[in-house]
């Protein structure tokens, strides 16, 4: 993966993991180019998002859900180039979303 810059502006998508019990970024542009999560190519532009699906943050976070599917603008939070993985928060949200 491409490495992210800490603060840098982002437009992502992600879906919670039940199993993790985190949200998880599907896909990621910004910081530093285009990086697409998952494999395969960067596209030229972030696709068409589909409808917003909310989904519901751990039982002990207070803040309201990430809607899933939906592409997001905020920053990075945080990249461990070491590890290639980080970190992105939504500018409207208080949780923290995996990126790597």
């Amino acid at each position: 993966g491409s490495m992210l810059v800490e603060g840098a502006p982002v437009t992502f998508a992600c879906r919670w993991d039940p199993d993790k019990g985190s949200y998880h970024a599907e896909s990621c542009w910004g910081a530093t180019g285009e990086l697409q999560v998952g494999g395969g190519g960067p596209p030229a532009q972030p696709p068409p998002a589909p409808a917003p699906r909310m989904v519901p943050p751990p039982p002990r976070a207070e803040a309201a859900p990430l809607p899933e599917g939906v592409l997001l603008t905020g920053s990075v939070h945080g990249w461990n180039e070491e590890k290639k993985f980080g970190f992105l928060k939504a500018h409207h949200a208080s949780q923290r979303v995996f990126v790597g």
